[in-house]
């Protein structure tokens, strides 16, 4: 749809700024199973099967969450679409005294630049081939696929980057980006460590208190 009316760019900008926070909180929980804060914890993901699958899961999900921003042509929220579109309905929309057309084409170019196209690739080789399709060919395979979590930061901070600046000029207001870096990850790991240690505790005392037959 043609982005001419302030009221769809509102909708679109919200449901925008929704995908950047899903896809934030799935990479940073997918990354704080990975790369933990004391060797307790990553002996521990990795050697129970359900958190290691739930971290492997939340990095699949953000992948697809992401791609959605810098996708393909049936991405409907892609952030270099989005862009194209207001820039070629600029002359005719009832917002343009809010922005200059100079300034959306800034923030077009650099969705284009080589190195976010680069990692774009990446980002869509992953979620089309391997993620939320598998190719019985892929062009490459899952590993040699080089896409890691600084790439994933910074296609997020870009979007985070765009969405502030036409969220503040269009709308006249602030979006709401959750500042989370996984947190939630490092409570339940610390907590369930401190419940399988009074488990042992109890174990012990109750093998104490057991009488010696000799």
């Amino acid at each position: 749809m043609p982005m001419k009316n302030i009221n769809e760019i509102e909708i679109n900008i919200e449901r925008i700024t929704d995908i950047i926070n899903n896809a934030k909180i799935l990479m940073n929980d997918s990354y704080k199973m990975l790369i933990t804060d004391s060797s307790i914890k990553f002996s521990l993901v990795n050697r129970n099967k359900f958190l290691s699958l739930s971290r492997d899961s939340f990095w699949k999900l953000g992948i697809i969450e992401l791609a959605k921003l810098y996708g393909s042509r049936n991405d409907h929220f892609r952030l270099e679409f989005f862009l194209k579109d207001l820039i070629g309905n600029y002359n005719d929309a009832n917002w343009r005294d809010k922005m200059e057309l100079s300034e959306l084409n800034s923030l077009l170019s650099n969705c284009l630049i080589q190195e976010v196209r680069n990692k774009t690739e990446k980002l869509k080789e992953l979620r089309d081939q391997h993620y939320a399709h598998t190719d019985k060919i892929p062009s490459n395979h899952l590993t040699k696929v080089q896409f890691y979590f600084t790439d994933f930061i910074f296609l997020l901070e870009l979007a985070e980057k765009i969405v502030e600046i036409l969220s503040t000029k269009l709308l006249n207001k602030t979006q709401i980006f959750k500042q989370y870096g996984g947190e939630n990850v490092d409570a339940f790991l610390n907590d369930y460590i401190e419940n399988l240690n009074k488990l042992a505790i109890g174990f012990k005392n109750d093998k104490s208190n057991i009488p010696n037959k000799n």
